[in-house]
């Protein structure tokens, strides 16, 4: 049987999409750790902004303020949430 080229890249679509989608989860949950380890508890709000986040460099960004932030209030007002 041949492999079709239209279900090939469907495929390697599929696959991208799945790699990029882990990535953004990862970077979340780094993101809630390091807001975790660093200020205690997160609050249900936050975690759910944070979770709901597709855009990588946004938590790539977030995860930076964390790490600058004196607290979590300082924190979600550097990235307004």
């Amino acid at each position: 049987m041949t492999e079709s080229k239209v279900v090939n890249a469907w495929i390697a679509q599929g696959e991208a999409k799945g790699r990029a989608t882990g990535r953004v989860e990862g970077r979340a949950e780094m993101l809630l750790d390091l807001l975790a380890d660093t200020f205690g508890a997160v609050p249900p709000d936050l975690e759910a902004r944070v979770r709901a986040t597709t855009a990588e460099d946004r938590l790539r960004a977030w995860a930076g303020a964390a790490v600058r932030a004196g607290s979590l209030a300082a924190f979600r007002q550097q990235v307004g949430l």
